[in-house]
Formats: structure tokens, C-alpha cells, sequence
């Protein structure tokens, strides 16, 4: 299993676990939880905190910066064309690569 945070702009579960060989149809991801698989992590509590308040900061900053914006992200009446323009200017690869490495073993 991996970990998968496909955009601040999908409503389906923003951070999840997910099996690699056997992706989730966009039905999947939007119907009901318990109809899909939930796989366990060992991360504690306080470390997931942690990563998904990272995820909403860096998404949060990274809007900050995207055109038409100008700082203005607590709005209200965004467009889905503007919501997923916006996320598409935010570096996601930057912040999977900071906050969702694997744990370094010694």
C-alpha cells in the first residue's frame, strides 16, 4: 500500500492508503466508505495530524500564488474551473516529496 493525495480539489477522501495494482475507480473514491477497502497504517495519530496539516497548509500557501488569486484564497463562489486551475498551479510533487517519503530505516 502506499500513500495517495490526489488534490485539494477532490471531494472523495483527500488522503488515503491505497493498493497501487488496483487503483479506485472515481465511484469508488466518491461513494460511500464502507463499500471500498480501508487499509490500516502504523503512523501515529499524532504524526498523520502532522502530514494532513501539512497537506492543507502547503495547498492553502501554494493557492496563494496562483493566478487571479492575489492572496484571496477564504473566499467564497469558486468555480470548479477555477478551483482546479488553482490546483494545478500548487507544486504537489514538492510536498509528496517532503512529507510523503517513506520512513528512512537504520
Amino acid at each position: 500500500m502506499q500513500w495517495d493525495a490526489p488534490g485539494i480539489t477532490d471531494s472523495g477522501p483527500l488522503l488515503r492508503r491505497n493498493d497501487p495494482d488496483n487503483r479506485l475507480t472515481k465511484a469508488e473514491r466518491y461513494g460511500n466508505p464502507n463499500e471500498r477497502s480501508v487499509w490500516s497504517s502504523t503512523i501515529p495519530p499524532e504524526e498523520f495530524m502532522t502530514v494532513v496539516k501539512s497537506f492543507f497548509q502547503h495547498g492553502t500557501e501554494g493557492a496563494k500564488s496562483a493566478p487571479g488569486v492575489r492572496g484571496e484564497v477564504p473566499r467564497k463562489g469558486w468555480t470548479w474551473k477555477e478551483t482546479h486551475d488553482i490546483n494545478s498551479h500548487i507544486k504537489w510533487d514538492e510536498w509528496m516529496a517532503l512529507e510523503m517519503r517513506e520512513p528512512q530505516t537504520s
